[in-house]
């Protein structure tokens, strides 16, 4: 059986929730109103907030202020001196529409607006009377001037096609080095031992006696074979023998005898086969020892014709070297001639490189050395000019100097006669003043 399945949680009731949200909101509110406003008591006046709940979703505050017997005393002083001006502002108004109702007439001197004298009048500076500032004439100094470098010369470089060129020398003037050609002398040859034939590798025993046995057989079979009958004859009267004395097969006696005929049998047998091998060997060291002999007289027939004739060719051979080498030193000396001729051309061109070279360099030294001199002077030059231009220019501020001085002094008078003007025009307001 499976597990039962949990009912699901009741839905929330979101209208209750929002309902409870909004009056803890509406509290919240009001705490926070009521903490804003509390009631003030100072020296001035008190502050005191009252609230009207008819309708608790919508309380109102009243606040009331009342100032102390002091505060209130000077507010009403206050408020009375502010009308009393009010009134006095009112009467003036009144004189001020009267006097300006009447034209004003002034009998007093007028204002001078000019340094010249208007007419009738005595008094004031002419501006013309001090001069006018002036500037300096430039001209009349001389002008600053540079230096023309064509005066001095110019400076150059020099001709290289003037000289000799340089030049290296041609190597086929002198002869071309060359080798020898070794066909001229004949060719070394080597030796081609199939002519002398081949040295024997395996013996011809075909010539060699034949052996005390017959072909194919050892001696050991040999000797085996002529005692074989003889033993078994002896074997069988052995054994007639025993049963004529009574011996049965089987018995002691009968076995104990036929083992000794076993052993003489094969003592025989193993001396006969020793002896066979020795027959054997000795037969076979003899025939080799022939063959070998035989081989050995070919080869060193073989080896003296091979040595006879690479002796001859050896011979051929060097003096076919001989005249290679006489060659060789032939050619070696003609090219030692045509290398010291080469070098002795070379040499020779070399010195003549060098000397064009030492040419040009003494042109090219003389030239620097008449640049050199051209710089000095255009230098001198430069420098004379300079020093006349800081002449001119020397003179030039003195005469600005002098003139500015003269300026400063016509520009001291005008101050002078403007401060005498402007003492007059003083007199001539405050008499306005007194007048209005």
């Amino acid at each position: 059986m499976g597990k039962k399945t949990p009912a699901p949680p009741p839905a929330p009731d979101y209208g209750a929730a929002a309902t409870a949200q909004g009056q803890a909101n509406l509290q919240a509110g009001l705490q926070t109103a009521g903490i804003s406003n509390p009631n003030i008591i100072s020296p001035y006046g008190n502050q005191t907030v009252s609230w009207d709940m008819s309708d608790p979703n919508m309380p109102r505050p009243t606040i009331t202020q009342t100032l102390t017997p002091d505060a209130q005393a000077a507010l009403t002083s206050q408020q009375r001196v502010q009308r009393e001006f009010a009134d006095l502002g009112s009467q003036g108004v009144a004189n001020a529409q009267k006097i300006l109702g009447t034209p004003f007439d002034y009998q007093g001197p007028g204002i001078q607006t000019s340094f010249d004298q208007g007419p009738g009048v005595n008094y004031g500076p002419k501006m013309g009377e001090y001069g006018m500032a002036q500037g300096v004439d430039a001209n009349q100094f001389g002008q600053n001037r540079g230096v023309n470098v064509g005066d001095y010369g110019q400076a150059r470089g020099i001709n290289y096609g003037d000289f000799e060129q340089a030049r290296s020398i041609g190597a086929g003037d002198f002869g071309l080095a060359n080798a020898i050609n070794a066909n001229e002398f004949g060719l070394a040859s080597g030796m081609r031992d199939a002519k002398y034939g081949s040295a024997q590798r395996n013996l011809n025993l075909s010539g060699v006696s034949q052996m005390p046995v017959n072909a194919g057989m050892t001696g050991q079979q040999a000797i085996l074979q002529r005692l074989a009958p003889q033993m078994e004859r002896q074997r069988e009267g052995l054994r007639t023998q025993l049963v004529n004395q009574g011996f049965r097969p089987g018995t002691e006696a009968y076995n104990r005898a036929m083992e000794q005929q076993g052993q003489q049998e094969n003592d025989m047998f193993t001396q006969a086969a020793m002896q066979g091998i020795g027959l054997d060997m000795s037969a076979n060291q003899q025939g080799f020892g022939q063959a070998a002999t035989a081989a050995g007289l070919y080869n060193q027939g073989l080896g003296q014709d091979f040595g006879q004739g690479l002796a001859a060719l050896q011979a051929s051979n060097q003096a076919i070297g001989q005249n290679y080498g006489q060659g060789l030193s032939s050619q070696q000396q003609k090219n030692a001639a045509v290398s010291q001729n080469f070098g002795q051309g070379l040499q020779a061109q070399q010195l003549r490189n060098q000397a064009n070279d030492q040419n040009i360099r003494n042109a090219l030294m003389a030239q620097q050395s008449q640049n050199a001199a051209i710089g000095q002077n255009f230098g001198q030059g430069v420098t004379g000019q300079q020093m006349q231009n800081d002449a001119i220019n020397a003179n030039f501020g003195n005469a600005m100097s002098a003139q500015g001085m003269n300026n400063a002094a016509m520009q001291q008078n005008y101050g002078q006669a403007g401060n005498i003007a402007g003492l007059y025009n003083s007199a001539a307001a405050q008499q306005y003043n007194q007048n209005m």
